[in-house]
């Protein structure tokens, strides 16, 4: 019996450390208010202050807003193809920290079934207290809200950050501050957007295996990337006609 407790114990705590450790990334690490630090930095670079938005940005090294606005605040006074081109990575990148795209809710609750009947069926055949049980379903409402939060920290953070990238572009009289974020992008769009951009990854790669005037010196990413891009959005479609 004493052997069935622990097997039970560690099937439960293995599962409720898993998701504990996910709660303290989103929760404590990837967290913040979004919406006061970005009213902070618009004051900065309302007052081209750049300097001291990096340096508040740097205060938070760890949440994604801050993550987000640094990656374009350090190029605040390079041209608007390389600032697009560094927001899209950014964004690429801050994507892959929401769980509940990466995994999705359908996945997890599977998961989490594996654990909860594993739990199930040895502690209920043998009588043993329900103590592991309430962890693992504890544990399950627990990651729900930690899928949620997750895709909620990362919406809000690009929702700002577009902000924060449109305040520069007016900054350098690129086009006028809107003070409305934009629309979210669909599923299908985010996919399409990615699909770009390892095409022109694939480009800059054969580029430069060519070498000549296309090395890294000579003709930098983001000026590959203003020459294949929309001129008027900045953006990159798939399939984008290749100059070189």
């Amino acid at each position: 019996m004493f052997i069935l407790t622990i097997l039970a114990a560690i099937i439960a705590l293995s599962y409720g450390l898993s998701v504990l450790h996910s709660a303290y990334r989103v929760l404590i690490c990837d967290n913040i208010n979004t919406r006061g630090f970005y009213r902070q930095i618009k004051k900065l670079i309302r007052a081209n202050n750049i300097d001291r938005a990096i340096k508040l940005c740097n205060a938070e090294p760890n949440a994604i807003a801050p993550r987000l606005f640094k990656s374009v605040l350090t190029r605040a006074n390079r041209s608007i193809g390389e600032r697009t081109m560094t927001a899209q990575g950014a964004l690429y990148e801050a994507e892959r920290k929401n769980l509940a795209k990466r995994y999705g809710y359908g996945a997890f609750l599977l998961y989490s079934a594996t654990f909860l009947l594993a739990t199930a069926a040895v502690v209920l055949p043998n009588g043993l207290h329900p103590w592991p049980l309430i962890v693992v379903v504890l544990s399950m409402l627990l990651g729900v809200y930690v899928l949620y939060k997750s895709n909620r920290i990362i919406r809000d953070a690009v929702v700002y950050f577009d902000r924060v990238f449109t305040l520069l572009a007016a900054r350098q009289g690129v086009a006028l501050a809107q003070e409305t974020p934009r629309k979210e992008l669909t599923n299908e769009q985010v996919t399409t957007w990615r699909k770009a951009m390892d095409e022109f990854t694939e480009y800059v790669k054969e580029l430069r295996e060519r070498g000549g005037k296309f090395t890294k010196d000579e003709m930098p990413a983001h000026v590959l990337y203003t020459k294949v891009a929309d001129p008027e959005t900045g953006m990159l479609n798939p399939g984008f006609d290749r100059p070189y």
